[in-house]
């Protein structure tokens, strides 16, 4: 008898995978967003080099640029949305940071116009990180399917913003969840041990 059980409290594990055969979606290497579409202010005219004022430092991104919603402080809002692309790989991995709020600071994978997958930062509290990591969707299934991105900040107030970089569709992903099986082939017997407390009585 077999029985699956997760690696706890490591549930996942950092892979680096070959960079060979990926299919960039974004890398923000750019002096503007390209052919992604703004809304609102939030991400400003373009791709942020670092920290902007009154952000903490921020970690973690690849090359010089990334997304970050920090233009104008917590309080701004926006969107930026991708050109459709055709979904390649059975992975998407990208790099993600900043507010840990659903539909409110993160980054969603749209299909025939609806959210199929999506991902937020970490942080929902005073104190945290602006460090980025690794997030990767399993996409496999929807191979040859057309898709958009849309990167969401739609939160004010602290950690009301979104860092995105390095999206890309792999062949590997960046971050695996693990499972171990534990394989029983003899009986046991589980007998209960006796202590006893400070005070001299029994506790099982």
């Amino acid at each position: 008898m077999s029985i699956l059980r997760p690696l706890l409290p490591l549930s996942a594990l950092l892979i680096h995978a070959a960079a060979a055969g990926d299919l960039v979606i974004a890398d923000f290497e750019g002096p503007d967003f390209g052919a992604w579409k703004t809304t609102g202010t939030a991400f400003g005219a373009g791709p942020a080099s670092g920290s902007i004022v009154g952000q903490m430092k921020v970690g973690g991104f690849g090359g010089k640029g990334f997304a970050n919603s920090f233009h104008g402080g917590h309080d701004t809002t926006g969107t930026l949305i991708s050109p459709e692309f055709t979904l390649e790989k059975p992975y998407l991995n990208f790099l993600i940071g900043g507010g840990g709020f659903a539909n409110e600071t993160c980054m969603q994978l749209l299909v025939d116009g609806k959210v199929v997958q999506s991902a937020t930062g970490p942080n929902v509290s005073p104190g945290g990180s602006e460090r980025l990591h690794w997030e990767t969707w399993d996409i496999a299934s929807l191979k040859g399917r057309k898709a958009t991105l849309q990167i969401i900040d739609q939160r004010k107030g602290s950690w009301g913003h979104i860092n995105i970089d390095q999206v890309v569709q792999s062949d590997e992903p960046k971050i695996a969840h693990l499972t171990k099986t534990l394989r029983i082939d003899k009986r046991y017997l589980l007998w209960p041990v006796a202590a006893r407390d400070s005070r001299g009585g029994a506790r099982v």
